[in-house]
């Protein structure tokens, strides 16, 4: 069995929500850790499995995905999981590591239940039903799985497209930045059959997402890249390329090309609509007021 050394989990601690729990709290934690280890891409957990613990991240750093395809990196002191202390549900998000050599700290539901450090979530009582609650509710917020934009089809901020070589991928996605964010899936037809695209989920995974970035950078610039999140999936053995955009903080224009000079894209109903210079004036000034502001 694996654990952090004292000293080391008192600084794990105090970088963590834990700092300045009372010293026999701190001392039952310490008892029931383990210490886990993972090296870069290797899974913690995966959405919709069944919850038993919750972590805290020791050394390195990973990525938690939501089902709604939105990111968060979680470093060193993070709480995660901690769902999994609360009730008998399954995951909203899955976690991988980051990097090499990355660590967390992880506890037992049910050893923390036996001291009395946590409420059972088997008893009918206020809190289970609070917490039930509040995570069916999660549950429906956080509802944006693959398979459900499928269900749902082309939409305001959902959009299908066949393959990685198509031109306007590009204008897809600032259409999303410069609206209220959405979803790009690529690999999928008009109709919402996922058709794949080539097998890059092994070897070909870093090259694809670099060539892909390389492009955007080039089209979008590279302050729109912390926007994008990207994300490999595979549907009844077919790929599918995930493409997840937050709203933009600031306009993003589209670079097509020294003969075309740039375009303002945004989203209308389910499609894409390129704004003329008045309009586009308009709609920065309403979207992106702190753009007319005077430093």
């Amino acid at each position: 069995m694996k654990q952090l050394s004292r000293s080391e989990f008192d600084k794990l601690l105090q970088r963590s929500p834990f700092a300045g729990i009372p010293a026999d709290e701190q001392q039952a934690l310490f008892e029931e850790h383990r210490l886990l280890q993972q090296n870069r891409k290797q899974e913690v957990f995966r959405s919709d499995f069944k919850a038993r613990r919750f972590f805290l991240v020791a050394a390195g750093s990973y990525r938690l995905v939501l089902k709604n395809g939105s990111t968060k990196v979680l470093d060193a002191g993070t709480l995660f999981g901690e769902v999994g202390a609360l009730t008998d549900s399954q995951r909203l998000g899955s976690v991988a590591a980051l990097e090499n050599n990355s660590a967390l700290a992880a506890f037992s539901r049910d050893a923390l239940i036996r001291r009395r450090l946590l409420p059972s979530p088997d008893q009918p009582g206020i809190a289970s039903i609070l917490y039930g609650q509040a995570l069916s509710y999660l549950r429906d917020q956080f509802d944006n799985s693959t398979e459900t934009l499928l269900e749902k089809g082309e939409g305001m901020r959902v959009e299908f497209k066949e393959s990685e070589r198509n031109e306007k991928i590009a204008a897809a996605i600032a259409s999303f930045l410069n609206t209220d964010g959405g979803t790009l899936l690529i690999g999928v037809n008009d109709r919402g059959e996922v058709i794949g695209i080539d097998d890059y989920s092994l070897e070909g995974a870093d090259r694809f997402d670099q060539d892909l970035q390389n492009m955007l950078r080039a089209k979008l610039g590279a302050t729109a890249l912390p926007y994008i999140h990207f994300c490999h999936n595979n549907y009844n053995g077919k790929g599918i390329y995930r493409i997840d955009c937050e709203p933009a903080e600031q306009p993003v224009l589209l670079n097509n090309g020294a003969k075309k000079g740039e375009a303002f894209m945004i989203r209308s109903s389910a499609t894409m609509q390129q704004l003329g210079f008045r309009d586009a004036l308009k709609y920065v000034a309403r979207r992106f007021p702190d753009e007319f502001k005077s430093e």
